[in-house]
């Protein structure tokens, strides 16, 4: 038999639950017999709360809440995804201490304890069914979801999780599954879910309309979805559907279930989504991919595995030698894997975390600061303004620290503690903060000049000290400020142009010689002893990261991976002759400006200055030029192929293209977003030129093509973009090179035989013509008919892509110096897009420990916003800055 009850406790006698106070109450449930007697006694950790979507939010006991969240799969390095309840702990408190207040389950319900966890903790959990079927394919003839003989499979998983996670106060959504389609299987699990639960709303990724995300309207989502859940939009996705439904009271609230793949070296742009989420109330935040890195420990020695140098990341410190192994590491060689992409976390497997953890838990923060407007960080008492973004929780001095210092180049000048009012959540709250003399005119503070001045603030939980926030403002300096300079007395410098390879500066300390082809310095001699093993050259080259390598980068920027040595190489040529000036304050500056050789579109142009102080600037940068045929009267963008970005647009023009398929139905095909063009690169195969030479495309060339952004692959495709299939096997894994195109002219009659911006053209199959059938979100399977028409494409030349890095690189003299100082953001890596959370200041190590050890070894340790840069000895008796 089964007895459903229900008890009802008046709102003002409870607590309610929250993630920031997760309130329990113990619930006895007890079983008597007709006689009265006790037959069974259970007792339930029950959190009392309320979740709805009332005027388009989210709401939380009547509060509209942001959902700082993150995906995770169970698992741990030393038993797979067999967890014990220590490793769930740690990920829960691992999770509050990078501020994030939700966890999607994905893509299964998890262990029971891990719900009772997050109901003591206070984690908000969106509890996933275990479905996922993307394999089969999203359009309507192949989903399972639209397939009634599995439908009752699809609701029984929806049932079995609801029935028994339902008691669980963690618990905000529920969600249908993942990736499955749609169809009327999760119409069915849906309606079943809303007649059983009226306490919480439902989400599904897949219930929409349309084959894509390609609108930014309620219009298009589903009826069985009460929250609109798309995976990895782009910020300007996110925007529109804000600025179209913000005041929107029937719109549904926006919370990505997935979003910023952190995959290896990764979560650019993080800053540019909760910009956004901070701005709009309907963007009610979303679940980063993922929590950690699925690595599993393995012994060494290996093959694979450097040998340890002690300390660091990567599953390697000090006696415990291990790696992790993933993908590709076990069983024979061939054996079936994924590679490295279950290596996407924030946390690598041992739970050390990756330096893009740091970028979410500030970008997460539930306190933040701003300049007051009526008195901002210029003044010598700065006025701010602590805005408190927790949803619940009020701010006050018995449970926070409010910590401040001002930094002086980057080393602490003065610091102190301010007494934190009282602030409610949502609200704000006056702050103000002596930090300097009263007299603005001084420049003189503390016995030494002003450098750059910086104010931090730190607020930290008196409980145990945990920093959960900081900000950081410039402060404005007096125009009398001093620049600090360890200036030499003036020496006068002397220019020597005698050498037809080199131009000598000297100084009385200071001696450079600087290439005419590069500018840049090939010997470096202070007081006599020379700092350089080997001439700087120009680097255009970086190791590749996880995305870009899922991208096919390396196809598309393998024109820079000269070996960073570009003029020892002859890859360089000079356009115009090293030009040397003199400087009013008596500095010698030489400019050089080449060409690299095996790409036209590429200048590289260094301008060096020695000034007599003994300092040496160095800077560089390149310049990249789409070919423009000028000559014969013809102003128009030419196609070159091999290594030139080729942009291909469907035609018609609306963005989709509509393919028959074996048994001659419509599919519809979605070519990226509705009128976007997809970027190629185009590879010669054959024709009147050698395969993989770089000219320019001509009518007649039989070509094969190469995905950019990997939207187009085939599971086993490496970068190609179109495979040949036998007949019905859309889909399936197959080793088949890539498929040959002739481009062929569509229309129009012009002697010249180059492709040129604006044509038309076919790619056509040697001896047949290629079709396409849509499989899945942005995949295509292809197969080869002599039957239909060629494709009809559009071609305009697209930009050459930029180089991954513009730099310099050179070898020091003294391999002894393996300690750096710099001053700059750290300590851990920063990036353009990545560095919101690297705060600046001082900061110190050994130079190997710079590069961050990911579990697939890839680019790491850049250092954003670096103001100087020392090496020195481990006992720093030798130094170069």
């Amino acid at each position: 038999a089964l007895l459903r009850c229900s008890l009802r406790v008046p709102a003002r006698l409870t607590r309610p639950w929250t993630p920031e106070t997760p309130t329990l109450y113990t619930l006895l449930a007890t079983l008597r017999s007709e006689g009265g007697a006790t037959l069974e006694v259970v007792a339930l950790r029950v959190g009392l709360r309320t979740v709805e979507v009332r005027q388009g939010r989210l709401c939380v006991n009547g509060v509209a809440v942001t959902l700082k969240g993150v995906n995770r799969h169970e698992h741990s390095p030393s038993t797979g995804h067999v967890i014990s309840e220590a490793s769930m702990l740690e990920d829960i408190q691992l999770m509050k201490a990078f501020n994030f207040n939700c966890v999607r389950c994905s893509h299964y319900p998890n262990d029971e304890r891990w719900y009772e966890l997050c109901d003591e903790h206070g984690l908000y959990v969106i509890d996933e069914a275990n479905i996922e079927s993307h394999g089969m394919g999203f359009s309507p003839s192949r989903t399972l979801a639209a397939n009634e003989d599995f439908t009752d499979a699809h609701v029984d998983r929806v049932m079995r999780t609801y029935e028994r996670d339902k008691n669980h106060a963690s618990v905000i959504l529920w969600s249908l599954g993942n990736e499955a389609g749609n169809g009327v299987a999760f119409h069915r699990a849906y309606e079943w879910l809303k007649r059983r639960d009226t306490t919480r709303p439902v989400q599904y990724e897949n219930a929409r309309l349309e084959p894509g995300w390609s609108t930014n309207g309620i219009e298009t989502i589903d009826g069985n979805t009460d929250i609109y859940c798309p995976m990895y939009p782009s910020p300007e996705k996110l925007r529109k559907y804000a600025e179209a439904h913000e005041l929107d009271a029937s719109a549904h609230p926006l919370i990505m279930c997935e979003y910023s793949h952190a995959m290896g070296n990764s979560c650019g742009g993080l800053m540019d989504y909760w910009h956004l989420i901070r701005q709009y109330g309907v963007l009610q935040g979303g679940c980063i991919w993922d929590w950690v890195d699925q690595g599993l420990s393995m012994p060494l020695p290996h093959p694979k595995a450097a040998t340890p140098r002690g300390g660091g990341s990567g599953g390697v410190e000090g006696a415990v030698a291990r790696w992790f192994g993933y993908g590709g590491d076990f069983g024979e060689a061939g054996t079936p894997s994924d590679g490295a992409f279950c290596i996407n976390g924030l946390m690598q497997p041992d739970r050390r975390p990756n330096p893009h953890a740091f970028e979410a838990k500030f970008l997460q923060q539930p306190i933040g600061v701003r300049e007051d407007e009526d008195g901002g960080v210029g003044r010598a008492t700065a006025a701010l303004l602590i805005d408190n973004l927790h949803d619940f929780v009020e701010l006050s001095a018995d449970e926070w620290r409010c910590l401040w210092a001002l930094l002086d180049d980057g080393k602490p000048l003065r610091s102190g503690e301010v007494e934190l009012p009282k602030c409610k959540a949502g609200a704000s709250a006056r702050v103000q903060i002596k930090h300097s003399p009263a007299d603005p005119a001084e420049v003189v503070a503390d016995g030494v000049p002003h450098g750059e001045r910086v104010l931090t603030i730190a607020f930290h939980r008196r409980r145990d000290e945990h920093e959960v926030a900081w900000a950081q403002f410039d402060v404005p300096t007096s125009a009398a400020a001093v620049s600090r300079s360890n200036a030499l007395p003036h020496s006068d410098l002397v220019v020597d142009q005698s050498d037809a390879s080199l131009i000598h500066v000297r100084g009385r300390r200071l001696s450079v010689s600087l290439s005419r082809l590069t500018g840049l310095p090939s010997s470096l001699v202070w007081d006599g002893e020379e700092l350089m093993a080997e001439p700087m050259e120009p680097n255009l080259w970086r190791p590749l990261n996880d995305n870009e390598l899922g991208a096919a980068q390396h196809a598309r920027l393998r024109r820079y991976r000269l070996g960073g040595r570009l003029s020892r190489g002859g890859h360089l040529r000079p356009v115009e002759p090293a030009r040397v000036s003199l400087g009013a304050n008596g500095s010698v500056s030489v400019r050089c400006l080449s060409s690299v050789t095996d790409d036209a579109h590429l200048t590289f142009s260094s301008e060096v200055t020695v000034r007599s102080t003994g300092s040496v600037h160095v800077s560089a940068s390149v310049s990249t030029r789409s070919t423009q045929l000028l000559e014969q009267g013809v102003d128009k963008a030419q196609a070159v192929a091999d290594g030139s970005g080729v942009r291909l647009r469907s035609v018609p023009r609306d963005g989709h293209c509509t393919y028959l398929d074996v048994e001659a139905s419509s599919v519809r095909a979605r070519w990226d977003d509705p009128g976007a063009w997809q970027l190629l690169t185009l590879r010669i195969e054959s024709g009147d030129a050698a395969a993989g030479e770089c000219r320019q495309l001509r009518y007649g060339d039989t070509i094969s093509l190469a995905s950019h952004n990997g939207r187009y692959l085939e599971a086993a495709g490496g970068s190609i973009v179109a495979k040949a299939l036998a007949q019905g096997e859309y889909g399936r894994e197959t080793p088949t090179p890539a498929q040959l195109f002739t481009v062929e002219r569509s229309g129009g009659v012009r002697a010249d035989p180059r492709v040129l911006e604006g044509d038309e053209v076919r790619l056509k199959c040697r001896g047949s013509t290629l079709r396409s059938r849509y499989v899945a979100a942005g995949e295509f399977a292809s197969q080869v008919t002599a039957a239909p028409a060629p494709f009809l494409w559009s071609v305009r030349l697209g930009e050459p892509p930029p180089p991954l890095r513009v730099g310099v690189i050179c070898a020091l003299a003294r391999p002894s110096a393996t300690r750096v100082r710099w001053y700059g953001r750290g300590p851990f890596e920063s990036y353009p897009d990545r560095h919101a959370g690297a705060r600046l200041g001082h900061w110190a190590g050994n130079v190997a420990d710079q590069t961050f050890r990911y579990v697939r070894p890839q680019e790491s340790g850049n250092k954003l916003h670096t103001r100087w840069m020392a090496l020195s000895d481990a006992d720093e008796r030798y130094a170069l800055s």
